[in-house]
């Protein structure tokens, strides 16, 4: 065999193990669910009856109910009686729902109809959804003295208001705050890049958001022609070594608004070595009695 036929079938060779050990450098980096449960096919139902709310509302809220209802069938508990609901406070219950499973995937059917709220009322509008979901169930690796405390300054607002976050770690952590908006998206918007906030929290040290060093405010308001709106934040963390192995600025894009599905199939890499809190709130138009006070 000449010496030239051996070079190529050397480099070949060269070339076969350099994609094997690329192909597995790229498999250790990529942050995967670990022991995770995954139910596919998992129904869910929801109805709105749009009372009081726009018909965009209603929508949501009786898709927020359906996913609450596959996330409470697929982890074995039932935690709200109906799927009917008639009012939008009762989404902060919904949403807490998600910290127990997240929806990955969803398909969804949509068809409307008319109740009687009351037996003198009118027929009213209500909207029923049916989704098909994928639904991934943490098993969670974390250490047992890790835990995480957040609060919010209030529980309700009033367009125009500033909100404050606080968190507490019971060990040094990375840690990221999450808008689960009334639109349906979710948007990271803590750390920034931007700021140069940091995401590392220290034990002893609470994360006070939005510091008085960044000179921003959280300022809450309604989506356009939203008298009442229901969302939250999500706090996450994730317990940090000595070298940080997780940057939630490479998991998600800062500004970036992500459907639901979409953000979860992104957090479940990382949902079984991370606490999360959710902390729902309300916020409503600011009315002319409000604007009087000010």
């Amino acid at each position: 065999m000449s010496q030239s036929s051996l070079l190529d079938r050397a480099l070949k060779l060269i070339k076969i193990v350099l994609m094997v050990v690329i192909s597995l450098l790229i498999v250790s980096i990529l942050p995967l669910p670990l022991n995770a449960r995954v139910e596919t096919g998992v129904t869910g139902k929801g109805e709105a009856a749009v009372v009081g709310i726009t018909p965009e509302e209603g929508q949501l809220i009786a898709l927020q109910r359906a996913r609450a209802d596959a996330i409470e069938k697929s982890v074995g508990m039932q935690i709200h009686g109906t799927t009917l609901v008639t009012n939008g406070r009762l989404v902060g219950q919904f949403l807490k729902t998600f910290s127990r499973g997240f929806i990955t995937q969803e398909e969804k059917t949509w068809s409307d109809d008319f109740i009687v709220v009351t037996q003198s009322g009118p027929r009213t509008p209500k909207y029923m959804v049916s989704i098909v979901a994928t639904v991934h169930i943490p098993e969670k690796k974390v250490d047992r003295t890790f835990h995480l405390k957040a609060s919010l300054n209030r529980a309700s607002f009033v367009a125009g208001d500033c909100a404050t976050v606080t968190a507490e770690v019971s060990k040094r952590a990375c840690l990221a705050i999450f808008n689960l908006r009334a639109d349906d998206k979710v948007a990271m918007i803590y750390p920034s890049e931007k700021t140069g906030a940091t995401e590392i929290v220290e034990l002893g040290k609470p994360l006070i958001f939005p510091g008085k060093a960044a000179g921003n405010i959280l300022e809450m308001a309604t989506l356009p022609n939203h008298k009442h709106d229901t969302e939250a934040f999500l706090i996450v963390a994730v317990q940090a070594a000595e070298k940080n192995s997780i940057d939630f600025n490479e998991l998600f894009s800062e500004g970036r608004l992500y459907n639901v599905p979409e953000f979860f199939e992104i957090y479940s890499r990382i949902a079984d070595i991370s606490v999360e809190q959710i902390l729902p709130y309300e916020v409503r138009e600011r009315e002319q009695d409000d604007r009087d006070r000010l």
